[in-house]
């Protein structure tokens, strides 16, 4: 049986590390697409780096409150939009590899499918960031 302490401890820990990934690397996320254009690889460097380290504490910050809470779901506001973003940190991050892969690897430039694909990721990114 976990003590009371102990499950405060859990979630507050829980919340200073989604703190530190949506508030901060997410400010970064921001940071590096807008204020290091003229540095491009450095910024694409750092938008990768910061939006993998989102992507994976996302994730397993929910899997080790899920899995301290009996594998159970808390069907409330904050376990559900827990679920959702990072469901939909997952697809921002596949949004955003195959935007590169497009332009970068495929050589297809900047077609109206890329457009869309990269307004979505951008879009999609910052609603995420402002709501978590």
């Amino acid at each position: 049986m976990i003590s009371k302490t102990s499950d405060l401890d859990i979630y507050l820990g829980h919340g200073i590390v989604m703190w530190f990934a949506w508030g901060v690397l997410g400010f970064v996320q921001i940071l590096s697409n807008r204020y290091l254009r003229q540095h491009w690889k450095y910024a694409m460097i750092t938008h990768r780096i910061s939006a993998t380290l989102i992507l994976f504490i996302s994730v397993s910050s929910s899997i080790f409150v899920i899995s301290n809470n009996g594998w159970k779901l808390d069907f409330h506001t904050h376990g559900i939009f827990g679920a959702f973003a990072s469901t939909c940190s997952v697809f921002i991050m596949v949004g955003g590899f195959l935007c590169l892969t497009l332009i970068q690897k495929l050589s297809w430039g900047m077609g109206p499918m890329i457009k869309m694909i990269k307004i979505g990721h951008k879009t999609f990114g910052y609603v995420l960031i402002t709501a978590a």
